[in-house]
């Protein structure tokens, strides 16, 4: 149970803040670009197997949001999994914890455009796939298989809350992690925040 309880409870205060927003959320220009279509028909729905490293959490949520919507939840969830890892991970190479609301900005601006009912859908199905042993294998070989994201986090890097008035105190973020480190936050985020074994 333990197990669940982190992706559970990140995805439910996801989907909860998402239901309770109201209005529009700002969102700078350089997010837009992360939207480009999908090479998929659109009568498809873009799978895990579609992600690679280059694929930016906008990008993803995108895809979980036009699979929810061709009620294949179960394929919405593993990329929601992805999603949320490759976030957890830009938020440890990015400096600056204003700035790691751009993630929860970018996931929540997605998931506005789906109803509490494919929200809770959604919610369950990522739910029974941590719970099933294999399932839960195959998103951590996934996760491995397609590797540590190597895209600038341009979306964090250049995030601007219009809410904070802290945002003018921000430092410059730190220059990118050297690559030892970055593949020890990436471990981190593969053991401790996506709880994979192997």
């Amino acid at each position: 149970m333990a197990k669940l309880g982190l992706v559970s409870l990140m995805l439910v205060s996801s989907i909860t803040y998402a239901q309770q927003a109201s209005e529009s959320v700002p969102v700078a220009d350089h997010a837009q670009v992360s939207e480009m279509p999908v090479s998929q028909p659109s009568w498809q729905c873009p799978g895990i197997e579609t992600l690679t490293n280059q694929d930016q959490p906008s990008v993803i949520y995108n895809r979980v949001v036009r699979c929810v919507e061709m009620q294949e939840y179960h394929r919405a969830a593993e990329l929601m999994f992805i999603a949320m890892s490759f976030g957890k991970f830009d938020s440890m190479r990015v400096s600056g914890e204003i700035r790691h609301h751009a993630i929860a900005r970018t996931r929540i601006r997605a998931l506005n455009k789906l109803d509490a009912l494919q929200l809770d859908l959604l919610r369950q199905s990522l739910v029974l796939k941590f719970r099933n042993h294999d399932e839960r294998q195959f998103l951590c070989s996934s996760l491995r298989g397609i590797g540590r994201p190597t895209y600038q986090p341009d979306y964090m890097v250049n995030y601007e809350n219009p809410l904070s008035s802290r945002q003018l105190h921000l430092q410059i973020p730190s220059e990118e992690l050297p690559a030892f480190e970055q593949e020890m936050a990436w471990e981190n985020v593969y053991f401790n925040f996506a709880r994979c074994r192997t």
